[in-house]
This record gives C-alpha cells, structure tokens and sequence, in this order.
C-alpha cells in the first residue's frame, strides 16, 4: 500500500493566488479591448451564473466601490437571470442582499457610536 500523503493546503493556496494574479488580474483584466467596467459587469454575470457565491460577493463589492451605478447591476443581473436561469437571479439577489446589509452594518459603525 502506498504511503498516506499531505497535501500542503498553505503552498497550494500562495500559488493559487500568484496564479490568480498573474494570470487573471496582470493578464486578462490589463488587456485592451474591454473597460475595466465592461469586465466587472461581464465577470458578475458570469460568477451570477455559475453561482460562485464568493466571487459574486467580491465582484458586486468592487463594483460598487468603482463606483459602477446600481442600476447598471440590476440590468446585468436580470440579463444573466434571462439567459442562465431564473433562480439564478434569485441566487444574485440574496447575495446582493447580504452586501447591502453589511455595507448597513459598516456604515452604522462608522458613523454611530
């Protein structure tokens, strides 16, 4: 029988994420052709429709703070919910949701007490 191996889960994450940001971020996002915008919304209806919740929360969180109107979201979510499934959108609502609330939560700490 073979010996039990380890999987070093802290080596797989660093080249995770040196993987992500070479190729993702210093790759694919600094080409030409599309807007930064253009990407961010393309990337949220693509996380929408894969149901990536992680990633749906972080690029509907970058969009709102570039400062990408909500109405804009609205209309990508609903687009993504037309051709990749209804609850989809749904999928995309409650996560919406929940940034909301914790930009509510943020906000009330900020300026409250």
């Amino acid at each position: 029988m073979a010996d039990r191996q380890e999987i070093d889960v802290e080596a797989w994450r660093e080249q995770w994420r040196d993987l992500t940001q070479s190729m993702v971020f210093d790759g694919v996002w600094a080409r030409e052709g599309l807007s930064s915008r253009e990407r961010r919304l393309l990337t949220i209806g693509l996380v929408v429709s894969g149901q990536s919740e992680g990633a749906a929360k972080h690029h509907l969180r970058a969009a709102l703070d570039e400062g990408i109107d909500t109405d804009d979201l609205f209309e990508t979510i609903l687009h993504t919910a037309i051709y990749a499934g209804w609850p989809k959108g749904g999928f995309a609502m409650q996560v919406c949701a929940e940034l909301a609330a914790e930009r509510r939560a943020l906000s009330n700490r900020e300026g409250g007490w």
